[in-house]
């Protein structure tokens, strides 16, 4: 007997969304924030695609030369390598399938290669605005062990001496202990 299974376009959710993800190439390195598809089984709705942010996202040549101090089986996408968390939060009675606010959570998250969490956690919040844009009027928040901030992109990248109102906040540069 042969068995057979069923698999419908309706088990599937594919779309493109945007990563933090390191490149280490020949004449570039750094952080780049690049398209990618993702799948995601039974998802009955795109709120839902939140946790597609935090997801390994890996490459592994065993040929290649340890580069930073991530294994040999490099994650790519850093705000999975930082142990950074997205998620979306519910509980709005009127529309109970649309969250309350999406947070992005600094609370457990590790430097693991040479960028600060904060650069990481705004390449997650440019990410996440991509998929769910602020018109949505669901807020995002960064969230640390304490307290959580409003942290809406667009970011002054060229000010990195100043902290962000997200960084005083939430003093993101006191020693994080594991």
């Amino acid at each position: 007997m042969i068995g057979s299974s069923v698999v419908s376009a309706a088990m599937f959710s594919l779309r493109p969304i945007k990563l933090s993800l390191w490149y280490n190439g020949e004449d570039e390195k750094g952080i780049k924030i690049l398209s990618v598809p993702k799948v995601r089984m039974s998802a009955p709705g795109d709120w839902l695609m939140i946790d597609l942010f935090d997801d390994p996202f890996e490459q592994y040549d065993s040929r290649m030369p340890i580069t930073s101090n991530l294994s040999r089986g490099e994650n790519l996408n850093m705000i999975y390598a930082y142990s950074i968390k997205t998620s979306a939060v519910y509980g709005n009675k009127t529309n109970p399938h649309k969250p309350l606010k999406l947070v992005i959570d600094i609370s457990n998250a590790v430097k693991t290669n040479g960028f600060s969490i904060m650069e990481v956690a705004r390449d997650a919040a440019i990410c996440i605005r991509d998929l769910f844009p602020k018109s949505l009027v669901v807020p995002l928040v960064l969230k640390d062990k304490d307290k959580e901030v409003e942290f809406e992109p667009p970011f002054d990248a060229t000010d990195k001496k100043n902290p962000t109102p997200a960084e005083q906040a939430l003093d993101v540069n006191r020693p994080v202990t594991p």
